[in-house]
Parts: C-alpha cells; structure tokens; sequence
C-alpha cells in the first residue's frame, strides 16, 4: 500500500469514526428526553407544580396541552427591525374579538398571546405549532419556544405565515409540552435579576432586549 493510499484510509476512518459517535451521541439525547404523558401531567397539576388556568380537560392530549389565542394582537409596523433595540420596533394593537378573526400576512410578526396562564415550577414547557397550523403555513415560534424552569404567565407566540390565512379568535394553533429536567435546580426564571418576560396579563410581549 502507498503512502497516499494510507493517507486517505486513515482520513476515512476518522471520519467514519467521528459520524458514528455523532450518531450514538444524538441518538442518546433524544432517547433520555423526559417528556411528560397525559397521565403525568394531570399528576403534576395536582401536586401543583404546573398550573394551567383556564383548564379544559378536552385540550389536554396524550402528551401535550393545547393553547388557545388571547384576544390581543401586536404587529410590528416596522419594514425593517432591530435587534437591541426595543424602543426601535413599533407595534400596532389589535383586538380581534372586535372582528371575531383576524388575516395574517407574509413578511409581518405577530405577537400574540395565549389565552391560559401556564406556570412550570418544577419543569419546562415548550410551544410548538399544532400540526393543523402548521399544515397552512402557519409558523408558531419556530424557535424561542423553550420556557425556562419556574415561569409562570400568559405565554408570547411569535407568529408568521408563508400566505395570507385568516385566524379566528380563540383558536387553537399551538400546544405545549412538559419535560422533566435532570439536576438540581438553583435558579427558577423568577429568582433572576434580568427576568423580563413574566407576563402577569395577557398582554403579547414584544422583544426586550436592549443592548444600546
């Protein structure tokens, strides 16, 4: 074997290598995922380390609890956002029992609220578009879904959509889930001094960061 062919069996090898640890490692992260079935959350309600409020036993699926949209809606008017900026960024207020729906279209956010207050004390919730949204085109926090451990409030969805789709109040476009988290907890989103987003009302949040 020539030195060249060594070369490139080594370099082979590695890279085999380096994917199956890859491989095993995903693999190993999505198997440990703790994610909370019906069953469980009901449990947890009664031991009060989630609250969900109003509560409809009907939303609640085998393994998530679906949201309903709170009559308040933010649309930012800018054509171009900032980043860093909060006072930058304008948003126009709309009341969509006023109109009893309400069209979304391309290239705008939404701001939007949930209409239950969802509190995760011990746990963490995620949103995630319900599959009859998605399957529109309608895009529910695509990323940012993730709550942080003891937050508690009416939940801000960022809302976009790829064609114009006309939503009705109190509709069902996004569920949450429930995980269980390993390791002890020594800060709830509550106890942080630079806690910005616990919503109290339902309100829709627009972005707080602010760095100039």
């Amino acid at each position: 074997m020539s030195q060249i062919s060594l070369n490139i069996y080594i370099y082979i090898y590695v890279i085999l290598r380096s994917a199956t640890f890859l491989l095993r490692h995903s693999f190993c992260s999505i198997h440990n995922m703790s994610l909370l079935t019906k069953k469980e959350i009901i449990h947890q309600m009664k031991k009060g380390s989630i609250i969900i409020n109003p509560f409809i036993e009907d939303n609640l699926g085998s393994n998530s609890y679906d949201l309903t949209i709170g009559p308040i809606v933010s649309v930012y008017t800018n054509e171009v956002l900032q980043f860093g900026n909060k006072n930058a960024n304008h948003i126009d207020i709309i009341n969509i029992t006023d109109h009893g729906s309400i069209e979304l279209n391309p290239e705008r956010v939404y701001l939007f609220s949930t209409n239950e207050y969802v509190e995760t004390k011990d746990c963490v919730g995620t949103i995630h578009a319900r599959s009859s949204a998605a399957r529109l085109g309608i895009d529910v926090i695509c990323s940012g879904g993730i709550g942080d451990i003891g937050y508690g409030g009416f939940w801000t969805m960022a809302v976009s959509v790829r064609q114009r789709v006309i939503i009705p109040a109190m509709a069902k476009i996004a569920q949450m889930l429930f995980h269980s988290v390993r390791g002890k907890i020594t800060t709830k989103y509550t106890d942080k001094p630079t806690a910005k987003y616990q919503n109290k009302d339902n309100m829709p949040i627009s972005s707080r960061e602010q760095i100039y």
